[in-house]
């Protein structure tokens, strides 16, 4: 005998089968559809108004992402400009070597593989050194 009471109607059942991971999908869309429910339109408003909801989400969040990480962008820059280009190098080559992390290594390592830091403009080095340091998101990066 069962402690849960019955469902008394259509929304209600939709409910209690719906949120129970145990009630197979196709099970509960037979059900709805035997009782005349349009479970198509059902679906399709639900997928419009919280896909609505999970892009706008996403918008908020990317362009607050984005704005994070111009900031840091900005902050590294001005750091990387009182540093002596040597230094900036010497950064730039230990990220390239993994001793920052390798997630941070695999950003390093594509800027050297067609020229080396020599090569390079100082302009060119301290944008990339920034660049890497703003996705680090780290205080000093020493």
């Amino acid at each position: 005998m069962s402690l849960k009471p019955k469902p008394n109607s259509i929304e209600e059942l939709l409910l209690e089968d719906a949120l129970d991971p145990a009630v197979p999908t196709d099970k509960v869309r037979t059900e709805l559809r035997a009782k005349g429910v349009n479970i198509d339109a059902i679906i399709e408003r639900a997928n419009a108004t919280v896909g609505a909801e999970v892009r706008a989400h996403r918008r908020d969040r990317s362009a607050t992402a984005i704005g994070v990480h111009a900031e840091g962008f900005a902050a590294a820059l001005a750091e990387f400009a009182t540093w002596p280009v040597d230094r900036v190098k010497a950064w730039l080559g230990e990220v390239a070597d993994g001793r920052h992390g390798p997630e941070f290594q695999s950003l390093a390592q594509p800027c050297f593989r067609n020229r080396s830091a020599e090569q390079m403009t100082e302009g060119e080095l301290r944008n990339l050194a920034a660049e890497i340091k703003a996705t680090m998101g780290c205080g000093d990066g020493r």
